[in-house]
């Protein structure tokens, strides 16, 4: 629709992958464009990225499970540019048809990019409690440890070392801050 919308005209043009898949066609219909015309302000393209944000968004804060297409009107408002003028505003949010494998990567990256999940990679020297005073400094911070691989012989650590992965949990950025990791 946006493209057509630009030309004036229905105008096709192949899809990408999205995971909004259920708004992602190839062209505008017939019968849908000039209702379109007549009584559209504005049309506004969204990425997958803020579909995926508006779908965390709304399961966190509204406990609606939306899949992306249904989530798009959402991503749209939520975006810098946005413009709603006048009291009300009317967001339509439908579908529920999401797979359980993408909302778990959108909320994984969703929390991995807002600094609630958060990776500690570290070299240790391989004695009795380095482990242990590490999840303890980790633990006076109120950061929740949700994994940890410890390898003693990776090929990357000298000898006597031992390489830590972590995997934790915190309240975001701040927290991460104060734990002491570099976050980009």
């Amino acid at each position: 629709a946006f493209l057509s919308r630009q030309e004036g005209k229905v105008t096709a043009m192949e899809p990408l992958p999205s995971i909004a898949d259920g708004i992602a066609i190839k062209s505008v219909g017939q019968i849908t464009f000039p209702i379109i015309q007549k009584h559209v302000d504005e049309i506004m393209t969204v990425t997958d990225d803020e579909i995926a944000t508006a779908i965390l968004t709304l399961i966190e804060r509204k406990r609606v499970v939306a899949e992306g297409a249904g989530a798009a009107p959402l991503a749209a408002l939520l975006k810098e540019e946005a413009t709603i003028t006048g009291s009300t505003c009317v967001l339509v949010i439908c579908g529920g048809n999401i797979d359980v494998n993408l909302i778990d990567r959108i909320i994984g990256q969703g929390l991995a990019k807002t600094g609630r999940l958060a990776r500690l990679s570290i070299t240790l020297r391989d004695i009795p409690g380095s482990l242990a005073g590490l999840c303890q400094d980790v633990a006076a911070t109120r950061a929740n440890i949700l994994h940890t691989y410890h390898d003693r012989t990776a090929t990357d650590i000298p000898i006597g070392s031992s390489k830590v992965v972590m995997e934790l949990e915190t309240s975001g950025l701040d927290q991460i801050k104060e734990i002491g990791l570099s976050y980009s």
